[in-house]
C-alpha cells in the first residue's frame, strides 16, 4: 500500500507538470526513480550489514524486473552471510552472468554449492578461480587436493555426534562448554532480558550466555549467565580458565553502559575477562589487545593456562579472519601472534579450541565439504602447526560446523551446526568416542653417560616410509611430545651438536592407552672417553667427593684432577684420542678416611666408546680404621729372612716398598711393624730375633724416606701365636710345617692416622 500511494503520488506531479506525455512513459520513469532508491537503500543496509532487510528490498525490486544484474551478487551475499545457501546458490548463479564480477564471487558461488552438495559443479568454479587467482592460499589448496571429497568422506571417524536437544531451541544455539558441572553457551533466545533487541544481519534477537542445569527442576534448568556480563548487544563463545575463577568471553565493543564504534560506524566484537567474586562474575575488563577498528573474539585457553588463542580480522592477516594467540604473563599480556599461513587462509579462520596436543578450529579457506570445517592441527613445540586434517563425517557437514571442544577425557565435547537435520538455527551437538584419536608420544634427550637432560635438541619424527612429519626441539628439561596416529610407525631421531645422533623406531599397533614414552640417549660425539666408579671394597658402597688425579706417566701431564659426583664417578672426554693409542697413566685415588692408592693404568685403545676403568682396574678403597693390618689391606706377601739373620734380602725389599708407597700416599698415618715368630728354639731367642727383624725392616722403610717417628719395629717372637702351634717347654706340638707357617709373619698395624 505504502508502495502504491507512492506512485500515485508521483503520478500526479508528473501529471500536473507534463501533462502532454505518454501515460506508460510516465509509469515507467517513476517506477525507475522509485526502484532506484529502493536499490541505493538495500546497498546501503547491505553495507551496514542489515542483510534480512536489504534481502527483501533485493527480491522486492527482482519482481519489479529491476535489471538484476545491479544487485544478483549482493542478494547472494545477503542469503549466504544468512546460512539460506540454496537461494544464494540461484542469486550467484545469475551474478556469473555479470562480466564485470569480481573473481571473488567465483569462489563464493564454489562454497554456495558445495554447501548444497553439488561438489562436481562447485568443482568446475573452483577451477575458474584458480585461472584468475592462482596466487589465493585456497586456489592452491584446492589444487593440491583436487581428490579431497574421497579423502574426507573414506576416512575414519573417531567420534560420533548427535543432537543435543534438551539444550537446543528454534534460535542460534552454539559454544557449548562445561563449567561447575553445568553447560554455559551463547543463544539468541530470551534469557529473561527486559528488552531484547534484534540483530540487523539476519533480524533474529542478539545472543546471550546461557546456563543448563541439569540437576534443576524444570522451571530453572535454563537461566542468564551473569547479569553483568550480558548486554542488549551480542555476548558470544566464551572459555574459563583451569580454576573456574576467570573467564574471558566476546562481546560487541560496550562496557559501563558505553557503545563504542569503528570509524566506519561498525560496532565490532572485542574480548573481555572477568572474575568470579562470591558468586558474581566482577571487575569486568577488555583486552589490552583489543582495538575499536576490528573484531577480537572465541577465546580459548591453551590447557598450562600460558596462551589465549582467538580470532581476529586485524590488519596485517592473511585473509577475513585469522587465529591468534597471546602469551598470558604475570603482569599483563603479549603482543598478538598470528599463527601463520599453515592455519590461516584468505578465506576464514575462527573458533579456536587448544589442548595439550592439537589446536582445533572452523575455517572456510581450507578445503572441506562445504560452509565452515573443522580441522585440527598438530601442535609443536617449536610453534609450528603440522599436519593440518579434515575432520570428516560426521563431525563436518556440507553447513558450518564450528565451535569444536573437548572435555577434559578428549573423548567427548560439543561442536555447533546449522546441519539439516537440525531443531533450530545454530544447534550444540554432543560428540563422543570410544577411544582416543590420537596417542601422546612423550619422549626425553639424555645424556648416555650421566642421564641428564639434553636441551635444544633437534628431534625428527618420520614415519614408516620415511616422510618427514615433525621437526621437533626438546625442551629445557630435554622433553619432546607430539600426536601419533594409532596403528602407525614412526622412526625419531635426536640431534645435538657434540653429540652421536640417535634413533629409535616406536608403534602405536596395539596401543590401548592414550601415552606413549621413549627415553633417546645420546652419546658425547668426542667417542672416546674415561669412566670410573668409586666403592667401598668391603661394603660396596659408592664413594663420592673423591680426590682423582690421572697423570699421563709420559707427558707428565694432568688429565683429571677432579672429585667424584654423588654417583660416586668421574668422566673425560678424550678429545684428541684414537684407536690404536697406548694410555699409560697413573690413577691417583684419596679420600679421607680411606687409603689412598696410587693404580697404574696401562690401556691400548681398540674401539670408540667409554672406558670403564673400574672393570679392570683395582680402584676400589679400603676404609683405614686404627688397628687395621696395611698388610692384608694391600696383600703384602711374607716377609722371608735368611736363617737366624735380620738383614733385609731382595724379596722381602719388594713387599716393604709398598708400605713405603702407601705411607707415601697417606702422611699422616703412624705404623706398627710387629714381627712374629713360630714357638720353635726358646722363647727369648725368638723374641730377640724378631725384635732384630722388626726393627731392620723398620728402619729400610725410613731409609726411603719415611719420618723416624711414623713407623717403629717391635718384635713379639712367640707371644701371639695365631693358632695352638706353642711348644715350649714341657709342651710338644705336632703342628704341620704350614699351620708353624702362619705364626711366622710381619704385620703393620695402623696406631695412628
Amino acid at each position: 500500500m505504502k508502495t502504491l500511494f507512492s506512485i500515485l503520488s508521483i503520478l500526479v506531479f508528473f501529471n500536473s507538470i507534463v501533462f502532454a506525455q505518454n501515460k506508460e512513459n510516465t509509469i515507467d520513469k517513476a517506477l525507475a526513480i522509485l526502484n532506484q532508491s529502493k536499490l541505493d537503500k538495500a546497498n546501503r543496509l547491505y553495507n551496514g550489514f542489515a542483510y534480512f532487510e536489504a534481502a527483501k528490498l533485493y527480491e522486492e525490486l527482482a519482481k519489479q524486473k529491476f535489471d538484476v544484474n545491479k544487485f544478483s551478487a549482493k542478494l547472494g551475499d545477503c542469503y549466504f552471510n544468512m546460512s539460506k545457501t540454496d537461494k544464494a546458490e540461484v542469486w550467484y548463479e545469475k551474478a556469473m552472468q555479470i562480466d564485470s564480477l569480481d573473481a571473488s564471487y567465483l569462489y563464493k558461488y564454489a562454497q554456495a554449492l558445495r554447501c548444497n552438495k553439488k561438489y562436481s559443479e562447485a568443482d568446475k568454479w573452483l577451477e575458474k578461480y584458480q585461472l584468475k587467482k592462482a596466487e589465493d592460499s585456497r586456489a592452491k589448496s584446492y589444487m593440491n587436493n583436487k581428490d579431497y571429497l574421497a579423502k574426507i568422506k573414506n576416512q575414519k571417524s573417531f567420534f560420533n555426534v548427535r543432537n543435543f536437544e534438551i539444550l537446543n531451541s528454534e534460535f542460534a544455539d552454539f559454544g557449548a562448554v562445561n563449567f561447575a558441572q553445568k553447560v554455559v553457551f551463547a543463544t539468541a533466545r530470551d534469557v529473561n532480558m527486559i528488552i531484547k533487541n534484534n540483530y540487523a544481519w539476519n533480524e533474529k534477537p542478539f545472543l546471550d550466555i546461557m546456563v543448563y542445569d541439569s540437576l534443576k527442576d524444570a522451571k530453572n534448568k535454563f537461566h542468564s549467565f551473569s547479569n553483568e556480563i550480558n548486554t542488549k548487544f551480542h555476548e558470544g563463545p566464551l572459555c574459563f580458565d583451569s580454576t573456574g575463577t576467570i573467564v574471558y568471553f566476546t562481546r560487541n565493543n560496550f562496557i559501563n553502559g558505553q557503545k563504542t564504534n569503528s570509524d566506519k560506524g561498525i560496532n565490532n566484537l572485542m574480548l573481555y575477562k572477568a572474575y568470579l567474586n562470591n558468586g558474581k562474575w566482577t571487575n569486568i575488563d577488555t583486552m589490552p589487545f583489543n582495538n575499536k577498528n576490528y573484531s577480537v573474539g572465541h577465546p580459548a585457553l591453551s590447557k598450562d593456562g600460558k596462551k589465549l588463542f582467538f580470532t581476529s580480522n586485524m590488519p596485517g592477516g592473511f585473509g577475513g579472519t585469522d587465529l591468534y594467540y597471546v602469551d598470558i604473563k604475570p603482569n599483563g599480556f603479549g603482543n598478538p601472534i598470528n599463527l601463520g599461513p599453515e592455519i590461516n587462509t584468505q578465506g576464514n579462520e575462527m573458533f579456536p579450541f587448544a589442548n595439550d596436543y592439537n589446536i582445533y578450529f572452523s575455517s572456510d579457506g581450507q578445503v572441506g565439504l562445504g560452509g565452515l570445517d573443522i580441522f585440527y592441527a598438530k601442535f609443536s613445540p617449536d610453534g609450528m602447526f603440522k599436519n593440518i586434517t579434515n575432520l570428516g563425517e560426521p563431525v563436518n557437514s556440507s553447513m558450518d560446523d564450528f565451535c569444536f571442544v573437548l572435555n577434559n577425557d578428549n573423548q567427548t565435547g560439543y561442536l555447533a551446526s546449522n546441519r539439516e537435520g537440525g531443531k533450530g538455527d545454530d544447534d550444540i551437538y554432543i560428540i563422543e568416542s570410544d577411544f582416543l584419536a590420537y596417542i601422546v608420544v612423550r619422549g626425553i634427550v639424555t645424556d648416555s653417560t650421566d642421564l641428564t637432560p639434553i636441551t635444544e635438541s633437534k628431534v625428527i619424527v618420520k614415519n614408516d616410509i620415511g616422510e618427514q612429519l615433525f621437526e621437533l626441539t626438546s625442551d629445557s628439561v630435554g622433553k619432546f611430545r607430539f600426536t601419533a596416529d594409532f596403528g602407525m610407525k614412526y622412526t625419531i631421531t635426536a640431534n645435538k651438536q657434540d653429540y652421536a645422533s640417535n634413533t629409535k623406531n616406536i608403534s602405536t599397533e596395539g596401543i590401548k592407552t592414550g601415552a606413549l614414552t621413549v627415553n633417546i640417549p645420546l652419546l658425547k660425539q668426542q667417542p672416546i672417553a674415561l669412566y670410573g666408579i668409586i666403592k667401598d671394597k668391603k661394603t660396596g658402597d659408592i664413594i663420592s667427593e673423591v680426590e682423582v688425579t690421572v697423570r699421563n706417566i709420559t707427558t707428565n701431564e694432568t688429565l683429571i684432577d677432579t672429585k667424584t659426583t654423588e654417583k660416586g664417578d668421574f668422566f673425560k672426554d678424550m678429545n684428541t684420542a684414537k684407536i690404536g693409542d697406548e694410555l699409560k697413566y697413573e690413577i691417583i685415588i684419596q679420600k679421607a678416611g680411606y687409603l689412598a692408592k696410587t693404580v697404574p693404568f696401562n690401556h691400548t685403545i681398540k674401539e670408540y666408546g667409554i672406558i670403564n676403568m673400574h672393570e679392570f682396574l683395582d680402584i676400589a678403597l679400603d676404609k683405614i680404621e686404627v688397628g687395621a693390618d696395611i698388610g692384608k689391606l694391600i696383600n703384602i706377601n711374607p716377609i722371608y729372612f735368611d736363617l737366624n739373620k735380620s738383614n733385609i734380602r731382595a724379596d722381602a725389599a719388594t713387599e716393604l716398598e709398598k708400605i713405603v708407597k702407601v705411607m707415601n700416599e697417606n702422611p699422616t698415618m703412624v705404623i706398627e711393624l710387629g714381627s712374629h715368630t713360630d714357638c720353635r728354639a726358646t722363647a727369648q731367642y725368638n723374641l730377640n730375633l724378631s725384635d732384630k727383624r722388626a726393627k731392620s725392616s723398620a728402619e729400610y722403610i725410613r731409609a726411603k724416606g719415611i719420618e723416624k717417628d711414623r713407623i717403629y719395629g717391635k718384635g713379639y717372637g712367640e707371644s701371639k701365636l695365631v693358632n695352638g702351634c706353642a711348644c715350649e717347654g714341657n709342651l710338644k706340638s705336632d703342628c704341620s710345617e704350614e699351620e708353624h707357617q702362619l705364626n711366622r709373619r710381619t704385620e703393620f698395624i695402623i696406631v695412628k692416622m
